[in-house]
């Protein structure tokens, strides 16, 4: 329960958005979550970017990996007991359980991650949030700026397929992960390859 007077939103930010493969952002009409689909598939795409096909579709930079975040043996403590001020129960996720932990241990040793949580008391739910940080972390993040006309309305966290022959890339999932309008009628646009390690190795 939340025993004391607090901030709606603090409390959330504190205590919900951690356990979440959310982000929350500010629009006109307020703050508002984006979902990153990280156990998207191609039947949840809901747009086609085609640099082959579309001559207005350029590509603005190289591909940035990134590795700072990689973990591959998780675990997440929850059912607090505020009569013992401790965490009652832990799940795991790890490289015996889970074909994305072992592949990224393989490649780069065992890099654990802990959370804990006082809002989770049943187990569904605690390995729920371990399973989409699996997908998230266990993996390098590769990311690709675009040039895309305003008019493909492409927003954050939207899934889609990339298709680029020059970077031999071809209906590749994707999540976009950054929009830069500018009112020029084209938009910087940056792409999440979705991370899928057993696949990509």
């Amino acid at each position: 329960v939340i025993d004391a007077r607090t901030k709606i939103l603090a409390w959330l930010a504190a205590n919900v958005y951690p356990l979440l493969p959310i982000s929350v952002e500010s629009g006109p009409g307020g703050l508002y979550p984006v979902v990153w689909r990280y156990d998207a598939t191609a039947e949840d795409a809901t747009a086609r970017v085609d640099a082959d096909l579309d001559p207005a579709i350029s590509r603005a930079g190289s591909i940035k990996e990134t590795t700072d975040q990689i973990a591959n043996a998780f675990s997440i403590q929850y059912r607090y007991s505020v009569r013992t001020s401790n965490y009652t129960e832990t799940v795991t996720r790890d490289a015996t359980t889970c074909p994305y932990c072992a592949a990224s241990e393989r490649r780069w040793g065992r890099i654990e991650q802990t959370l804990s949580t006082v809002i989770v008391y049943d187990a569904p739910t605690a390995a729920a949030v371990l399973a989409w940080r699996a997908r998230a972390y266990t993996s390098p993040q590769k990311r690709i700026p675009y040039l895309v006309p305003t008019g493909y309305r492409l927003t954050r966290g939207q899934v889609v397929m990339l298709t680029d022959s020059r970077i031999h890339v071809s209906a590749q999932l994707c999540i976009v992960s950054d929009v830069q309008i500018d009112g020029t009628g084209v938009d910087g646009v940056e792409f999440l390859i979705v991370p899928d390690f057993p696949r990509d190795r």
